[in-house]
């Protein structure tokens, strides 16, 4: 008897079989890697990346002798590092309130959230205006797009970056978004107070005309959880 054709199909079905076992397993370790890396909620030690900023003054507005100013960097949940401007008052000590500023919509730190941030400054807060993901100098690829989920967690990012300064009073800060931003920050508060009931407490939002932008500025405690800068 011949038993040649037999044993054929059954090394082909046994080829078949280990490639698939093959594809499969492939596809999972590819899905678990993906999974990792997209996980907003992935703490897993985000390296901040080193970003090419413009140390010199840049902004539309001229620099007052009233704030310190200088460039600092902190990274979202997904990995984005994001780069601000930080404005101290100056001849003031002790614990400040503070305010993360972004907006409006499409627009950079050196405009519009710059002024706030500095007016704001001038009048006792410690302030930080930050270019939001994929948009000035902050990073993220593809560039100049909007997200709705990962713009609110840059306001979250702030809040959290603002929380472990030693100079700030962590039961006195607060966001503001400028014009199309205003959204993402009510976002962001909402968000925040559904993480942990109690934590962030958003009053009435007050609209403000600094820079001729309406702005919806909502109070925070404290963060949501600590930050890595």
């Amino acid at each position: 008897m011949n038993f040649q054709p037999k044993l054929k199909e059954v090394e082909m079905k046994n080829m078949v079989k280990n490639i698939c076992a093959a594809m499969v397993i492939n596809l999972c370790a590819a899905g678990h890697l993906s999974a990792t890396e997209n996980n907003p909620n992935n703490d897993n030690k985000f390296m901040e990346e080193n970003l090419n900023l413009t140390q010199e003054w840049d902004k539309t507005f001229p620099q007052s002798d009233k704030v310190d100013h200088k460039k600092i960097t902190f990274h979202n949940r997904y990995g984005i590092t994001l780069a601000a401007d930080l404005y101290v008052p100056k001849n003031v000590t002790g614990k400040l309130p503070a305010i993360a500023i972004s907006g409006p919509f499409g627009a950079v730190k050196e405009q519009a959230s710059g002024l706030y941030a500095q007016t704001l400054a001038e009048r006792g807060f410690l302030t930080i205006a930050f270019d939001p993901s994929y948009t000035g100098e902050s990073s993220g690829q593809p560039r100049y797009v909007a997200s709705p989920d990962i713009n609110t967690e840059d306001f979250c990012a702030a809040v959290d970056f603002l929380s472990v300064q030693e100079n700030v009073d962590t039961d006195r800060i607060g966001i503001i978004g400028i014009c199309g931003w205003g959204g993402m920050a009510i976002n962001a508060a909402a968000q925040l107070e559904l993480a942990e009931p109690g934590v962030f407490i958003a009053k009435n939002p007050t609209v403000s005309c600094i820079s001729g932008f309406p702005a919806y500025f909502l109070r925070a405690c404290r963060s949501r959880r600590p930050s890595h800068h």
